[in-house]
């Protein structure tokens, strides 16, 4: 008999999944759960999901809690009689990905990959439903699967297919019920493109200089009146009637006999009426928006200073910024948690700059206001906690965790910088087999997309390209594996692992 117990980072044991017991001399026989077997529980050990529901929710072993990862297992197939055994398989193989495959860095594959591949695995049960064969069928014949693979919808996502079938291969047949056919899978890893133009592309020097002069902008601008706004909103949060125009007051607090002060008369006597003119706010709503856009400035120049991923920033707790003293003087680092470089939470600490200290002083100040809204009067929470649990919220939605959700959206509020032909030549340079002239997105006049993993890989090309940094310091801030030091002409080529 073989035992095999959830791997995932739990607060406490109570929470942790059933063990899952087996014996691989009777196969399938014995291979699939009871029906009650505990999938997962919540924090306090309450069941969550068994193994025969319709859905089973993950969320509580998230390594951050930026979203919800449920499994929908009945969504994928259509409800006819034929559906009922990839069903059962469908399901089967994510419990095997969840509990046996001791695939990935960490010898066992994180929830958020877990997620993934349920997407994927999703995929191939409505594919062998539409053919009318189970997943067995066709992972077991190699007819099928080259008929499998040779479909445009499969060619598609060739890669992450592939990347479940290795995490099921890694199982003992005997357990796992599948014998999969080794030539089909070999055939097409040999013809996964190994395209490096499609690499998050490096900043131009002069746009890069744009953006974080924008966040400073916006900071600096926001810093002498951040203590009234932030009245402001806590004010607006604990009174239903503040700050509202008359007909919302009397709608909020049915049978109102003194009216407060509306938008206007608010900002006026908080001496925010010039502010909030030049930054077009107009009513509370305007308010939640630029109280996130100031959250999403702080955001991007942790990216900048630090080159962290965005899962990294996200998840920074209230007390991230440490200084230090050490022989060479004052150190300023970012600590916060990783799971890139093992596959599991673990700490990790980043280098960074005294130029983002007002950064985060600033967003540790929006999250304290938020955080007693929110009913949190301690200091245990995250950074960037989310605005829409402000009572006067534009989201109709309020956040189910402490995360902010929504800051892809406000993009164009802070930035609209057009690129110029200077901008393509300096990318022609720096990534000369990318066809920059037939890439749409960066044409010329037309405004740069902002993701935040440019900034990590920008860093990198402008740190090495300094030649003040050697690659060991720079695979270390990264939390890289490996960094490959391709470089030419002084610059450093698609090729770099960033």
């Amino acid at each position: 008999m073989l035992e095999f117990k959830s791997k995932w980072d739990v607060e406490t044991p109570i929470a942790e999944p059933d063990s899952y017991v087996t014996d691989p001399e009777r196969g399938l026989e014995s291979a699939y759960p009871d029906e009650n077997f505990i999938v997962s529980r919540t924090k306090t050990g309450e069941v969550l999901s068994r193994y025969s529901d319709d859905y089973w929710d993950l969320t509580p072993y998230t390594e951050h809690s930026r979203a919800s990862r449920i499994i929908y297992f009945k969504k994928a197939l259509p409800d006819v009689a034929e559906s009922g055994v990839i069903l059962s398989e469908y399901k089967w193989i994510m419990f095997m990905l969840i509990s046996i495959s001791n695939y990935g860095r960490a010898g066992f594959l994180s929830v958020s990959t877990i997620y993934k591949h349920s997407t994927v695995v999703s995929f191939i049960a409505r594919y062998c439903s539409l053919k009318k064969i189970t997943i067995h069928n066709l992972f077991c014949d190699e007819g099928q699967m080259r008929k499998f693979f040779n479909s445009p919808d499969t060619e598609k996502q060739t890669e992450r297919v592939l990347a479940v079938i290795r995490s099921i291969s890694t199982i003992d047949k005997n357990i796992s019920g599948f014998d999969i056919v080794d030539s089909p899978t070999q055939l097409f890893s040999r013809k996964l493109p190994r395209d490096r133009s499609k690499q998050t592309v490096i900043i131009p020097s002069r746009i890069f200089s744009s953006i974080i002069s924008s966040c400073h902008d916006w900071l600096n601008e926001f810093m002498p009146v951040k203590d009234r706004f932030l009245e402001l909103v806590k004010k607006a949060h604990t009174s239903k009637a503040y700050a509202r125009s008359k007909n919302r007051q009397k709608i909020n607090v049915p049978g109102i006999k003194v009216l407060e002060d509306n938008f206007q008369s608010a900002c006026h006597c908080l001496e925010l009426s010039s502010y909030v003119s030049r930054k077009g706010i107009h009513d509370l709503h305007d308010i939640s928006r630029h109280l996130r856009t100031i959250q999403y400035s702080c955001k991007l120049l942790i990216h900048i200073y630090t080159g962290m991923r965005n899962n990294e920033v996200s998840s920074l707790r209230y007390d991230c910024f440490h200084k230090e003293t050490s022989v060479n003087g004052r150190v300023f680092r970012i600590v916060g948690e990783t799971t890139k470089l093992i596959g599991v939470r673990k700490s990790a600490r980043w280098v960074t700059s005294q130029e983002i200290e007002p950064a985060i002083n600033v967003a540790r100040q929006i999250s304290k206001i938020i955080a007693g809204c929110m009913g949190i009067n301690d200091d245990n929470h995250i950074l960037f906690l989310p605005v829409s649990n402000l009572a006067f919220s534009c989201s109709s939605k309020k956040a189910r965790n402490f995360s902010q959700s929504g800051f892809f959206d406000i993009n164009s509020s802070i930035f609209s910088i057009a690129i110029e032909e200077g901008d393509i030549k300096e990318l022609q340079q720096i990534s000369p087999n990318v066809d920059w002239l037939s890439e749409a997105r960066f044409q010329i006049g037309a405004v740069w997309p902002v993701s935040t993993h440019q900034f990590r890989r920008t860093l990198a090309v402008y740190a090495a390209q300094s030649g003040l940094v050697s690659l060991i310091s720079l695979k270390r801030q990264l939390l890289r594996i490996s960094v490959c030091p391709a470089t030419c002409s002084g610059f450093i080529r698609p090729g770099i692992s960033v």
